[in-house]
Formats: C-alpha cells, sequence, structure tokens
C-alpha cells in the first residue's frame, strides 16, 4: 500500500512569504531544513494528518484501486513514520474523529475529481534582470463541478475557530493569489476559482464544523502577484552571497513579526540574545 505524503512544493509560496516577513527568519529556516529536527507542534501535526487522510479520500474517490491506504490507514501509517510516533499518535483520535464526521458531512458532494496534491509549476521572467525564477505550489485538490464544467482549485484549511475573520485573512494570501495566477494562466476560461475548505477542529465534547467558500475577488493583488513573486526572489538572491551566517541577515524587529498570534517567532530567544 503507497501513502500520499502531503508536503510543500519545491519552489512555493512560503519561503517568499518567509523572506517578506523577515529575511532573518527565512535564512534560519532555510539552515533548519539542512538538519531538519522531528515535528512537534500540535496544529502542524493535525493539520499534516487531516491533509494526509483527506488526500487518500479524494485519491480513492478519483480512483479505487489506485493501491493507496485508507484515509484512517493513513493516519495511523503517517504516526508510524515519524521519528516522534508517540507525540504525532496523541492527536491520531481527534484526527481520524474528524475526518469521518467530515466524510459525513460532504457524503452528497458531486465534485468530479480532477487531481490530487499536484505541484503547479510556472517560470517568472524577471525582465529587468533577465532572469528566470521557478514558483511551484501544490494544490491539495482539482476539482470540476459536473452542472457547468468549470475546474476549482481547493485548498483545506484548518483552524480552531471558524469566522468570517478567518475566511478573510485568505484574500490577500500570496497562497491563494498564487492558486489564482495558476488557475487563471492554466485553465483561462475553464477556471472556476479558488474554493477554501475550511474544517474547524471539535472543541470540548462537541463536533467538528465545516464551511465552503469561494476566495474573495482581489483584482489588484492579482495584477501585481507577480512583482511580488520577483521582489522577494531579488532579495534572496541579493542577500544569500553576502551573509555567511544566518544571523547576521537583517531582523525587521516588528512586532507583528516578532510575536504572533500564537506566541513568539521560534527565532524570538535567538534574535534577543544571539543564542538559541
Amino acid at each position: 500500500m503507497r501513502l500520499l505524503d502531503p508536503g510543500p512544493s519545491r519552489k512555493g509560496w512560503h519561503r517568499l512569504q518567509t523572506v517578506l516577513q523577515c529575511p532573518r527568519k527565512y535564512a534560519l529556516y532555510v539552515a533548519s531544513k539542512a538538519t531538519p529536527g522531528p515535528v512537534s507542534s500540535p496544529a502542524l501535526i493535525k493539520g499534516t494528518l487531516l491533509h494526509t487522510a483527506l488526500a487518500h479520500h479524494y485519491a480513492l474517490k478519483r480512483n479505487p484501486g489506485a493501491g493507496l491506504f485508507s484515509p484512517l490507514g493513513a493516519i495511523e501509517e503517517q504516526v508510524k513514520r515519524q521519528p516522534n510516533a508517540a507525540e504525532w499518535d496523541k492527536h491520531a483520535q481527534l484526527v481520524s474523529q474528524t475526518y469521518l464526521q467530515y466524510e459525513l458531512r460532504w457524503a452528497a458532494e458531486q465534485w468530479e475529481v480532477v487531481n490530487v496534491e499536484r505541484e503547479l509549476v510556472a517560470t517568472i521572467h524577471d525582465d529587468d534582470r533577465n532572469e528566470a525564477y521557478l514558483y511551484t505550489q501544490r494544490a491539495d485538490l482539482i476539482v470540476r463541478h459536473p452542472q457547468t464544467g468549470l475546474i476549482y482549485i481547493v485548498d483545506h484549511k484548518t483552524t480552531g475557530r471558524l469566522s468570517a475573520k478567518t475566511l478573510r485573512r485568505y484574500t490577500l494570501s500570496g497562497q491563494f493569489r498564487g492558486y489564482n495566477f495558476f488557475g487563471r494562466g492554466l485553465l483561462g476560461d475553464k477556471f472556476g476559482g479558488v474554493v477554501l475548505n475550511m474544517i474547524q477542529w471539535p472543541r470540548g465534547d462537541g463536533d467538528a464544523m465545516f464551511q465552503r467558500s469561494d476566495l474573495e475577488p482581489a483584482p489588484h493583488a492579482d495584477k501585481t502577484f507577480r512583482d511580488t513573486v520577483i521582489h522577494a526572489e531579488r532579495l534572496i538572491r541579493d542577500m544569500t552571497p553576502k551573509y555567511d551566517d544566518p544571523m547576521a541577515w537583517p531582523g525587521v524587529h516588528h512586532e507583528t513579526a516578532c510575536w504572533t498570534p500564537y506566541g513568539p517567532c521560534d527565532n524570538h530567544a535567538r534574535c534577543e540574545w544571539g543564542t538559541e
């Protein structure tokens, strides 16, 4: 049996978002990738496990004979493959419960599955510097509407609290504007848009909550998205040869970058004292 591991794409938005947020954070992120440690963040563990289950759910819906683990079996297998499996296993029951509720909630959906965990690839040209940048994104799910024939890119998002404010924060997200960039460029008039497939984790003894919403229009952000990618790539290329030590990269020293809604940046102490 095969396991679909929904990891990041090769040259995706996360790295560009990070350098735009804080160049030093980007340099430390790149350095950490050379010697990755086990994932221990509960939010990241739960999100990864549910994404794995949903990838198998839709891949098997497209091709029942694909030789994949069942969605629940995929959760178990993903846990087993981790170096800190006991830490991941703490969240497996909640994720499995949430997946089963998702399956029941959307049992009547009519989506035709086109692709699952598909890496989208573009080459973006920087005319002023005569350079080309590889830009990629991995789409969680690509579906076709059976009545209209339009094709949609669907992104699964988990949250502790689902509200209108939660949805709006993705309107200008580079990840979602990037999906729009790919959808329009690859599909033209056949592109229906981007769908946020929102999942709120169960709270207390309650059930999970689910909501699907179309991405809000942001025509100016779409028009300037290519320029944003070029700007971020220039930052990386200009600073990488200049600084050998990641801590020598400039930090932004801004409260919204150094302190997130979930607490301090992972590098807060290091930036404060110069050491771990």
